[in-house]
């Protein structure tokens, strides 16, 4: 249309037809008047209602989109998107009158683990003869997680599982609460460790010495390289297996550390964990276990400076990943802290293989962690 008008509009003086001028005319005054009506965006309150945040895998869960006219005029009806992930769902919202409200609902299924972003709903407005169109995104989105199966281990700590002062591990430092013995002092060493009583005995000044203690915690990573995995399924069920023994360890009341190869971060509770698990996905440029085993043991070891008070590491891994290459990495984690690797390998049977300082667990299926819980 602006072509034409351009055309028309520039060939009038050449050649003096009239209908060249009232074509041109009409045109740019259609686009004027196009121009003007596609600014008006629809004035109208927009909200996403979820009646669950967080669902598991094929759970349905219901999506209301709510309405509302704040004006004194009444609103025409207007067609918009909702977006629902990668998907799109076509909402139609009836004509408002003023100060009224509506509600549209939806109910989907779960189909499988995600972090699903719900929103924003999205129309399109414009003239009456269709020329230019305007986008307004009048709802702000809603994030929806959906966390992965997960099994109960059935089992408890045993005790009480408040560890205030730790579990001894045989290292001697200048600085605990189990006392150990006495040295002879060294120039650095704090002059609060002096013991008097003994140094007052001797020709020289005596400090003390404790016993190392390690406070009860666990730290979880998955490995997330796509080639470490059979299939798509293999690694939902690496991250199911992860999710299920982190759970039992915050319900025992255990400190839980969640990693990754950027970053450790603390896990307060199971939905939190749940929560950072609905995120992860396989990556096909992440270097794996079985390819670099240098770069594993550095991973391990950072890991470890992160979380140095970490009893036990547990490592969620597919059928594909070199087991022989996690034990030599493990090396690099802290020598009094065990290493459970969760191997997902589906089909296979059960197998659990206690070594020194190291565990393999391999699962077929999800339910034979439940049966596992025990030995594990």
């Amino acid at each position: 249309m602006v072509a034409i008008c351009a055309i028309c509009l520039i060939a009038f003086p050449f050649t003096g037809w009239h209908e060249l001028l009232a074509c041109g005319v009409t045109i740019l005054a259609l686009l004027v008047f196009a121009a003007w009506f596609s600014t008006k965006s629809p004035d109208i309150g927009m909200r996403i209602d979820l009646d669950r945040l967080r669902v598991g895998v094929r759970d349905r869960v219901t999506i209301t989109l709510a309405a509302r006219n704040p004006g004194t005029l009444p609103i025409p009806a207007l067609h918009g998107v909702l977006a629902i992930g990668q998907s799109h769902a076509s909402v139609s919202i009836p004509a408002l009158g003023a100060q009224r409200s509506e509600r549209i609902t939806r109910t989907y299924q779960a189909a499988g683990r995600a972090t699903i972003r719900i929103g924003p709903f999205t129309t399109r407005t414009g003239d009456p003869f269709a020329l230019m169109r305007r986008r307004d995104a009048l709802a702000e989105p809603v994030t929806l997680y959906v966390h992965p199966p997960t099994v109960d281990l059935g089992i408890r700590a045993a005790g009480i599982v408040r560890d205030m002062e730790g579990r001894a591990h045989g290292g001697i430092v200048d600085d605990d609460l189990d006392f150990h013995g006495l040295r002879p002092y060294a120039p650095g060493d704090d002059i609060r460790n002096v013991h008097w009583l003994s140094s007052s005995k001797s020709d020289d000044l005596m400090t003390r010495q404790y016993e190392s203690t390690l406070r009860t915690g666990s730290t979880l990573s998955i490995d997330l390289d796509s080639s470490g995995y059979c299939s798509r399924e293999e690694f939902e069920l690496a991250i199911s297996l992860g999710a299920s023994v982190g759970s039992r360890c915050l319900r025992n009341g255990d400190a839980l550390t969640v990693c990754s190869e950027a970053s450790c971060q603390s896990a307060p509770d199971a939905t939190t964990l749940l929560d950072w698990c609905s995120t992860l996905e396989p990556d096909a440029q992440h270097t794996g276990i079985q390819h670099q085993n240098a770069q594993n043991s550095q991973d391990c070891a950072k890991a470890a400076l992160h979380q140095s008070q970490t009893s036990v590491r547990y490592l969620a891994v597919g059928s594909l990943a070199n087991v022989a290459a996690i034990r030599r990495a493990s090396l690099a984690l802290h020598t009094h802290a065990r290493v459970v690797v969760l191997q997902a390998d589906l089909g296979a049977s059960m197998q659990l293989k206690h070594l020194h300082g190291f565990t393999l667990a391999r699962f077929g299926d999800l339910h034979e962690l439940a049966t596992a819980g025990g030995a594990l």
